[in-house]
């Protein structure tokens, strides 16, 4: 008799509510952890050539962080999606073209600072090359970095 009065507090849709909060907060709390990404992270990618997971990482990483526009922290992180794009497999005209437009913004971002040469090298690589079938070499580019 104890055992009916006890099912009949205890509701399905009781149990399943607090199965779903539990799992959720499982879901949360793995979700949170896999957001901790480092510099490391990104630069251990890009020595790894895996472009495709640095681009993933140094984009969650803005999107988290949110470094200060200009800032070191922010350069660095911008230039590694960049280069992740420019060199990504297979080649999309969406990748290169995301591509010039941060090459573009880090030049702007760091005139007058040593690794603006490094970045104006690689956005006239990218100007000067066929990455995908359509693209035509921009030598008016490649010539003004």
């Amino acid at each position: 008799m104890h055992t009916n009065k006890l099912r009949k507090k205890i509701r399905p849709e009781l149990i399943l509510k607090a199965l779903t909060l539990l799992t959720c907060s499982l879901l949360i709390s793995s979700c949170s952890s896999k957001l901790r990404i480092s510099l490391e992270d990104i630069r251990a990618a890009i020595k790894a050539l895996n472009y495709s997971e640095s681009a993933s990482l140094a984009q969650k990483y803005l999107e988290s962080k949110r470094p200060a526009a200009g800032s070191p922290e922010w350069i660095e992180v911008r230039l590694a999606l960049a280069v992740s794009l420019h060199q990504r497999q297979p080649d999309t005209k969406m990748d290169k073209v995301k591509a010039g437009e941060f090459y573009d913004e880090l030049i702007s971002a760091t005139a007058g600072k040593p690794v603006q040469a490094t970045i104006l090298l690689f956005r006239a690589r990218l100007a000067d090359q066929v990455d995908y079938f359509g693209d035509n070499p921009e030598p008016g580019i490649a010539l003004k970095c």
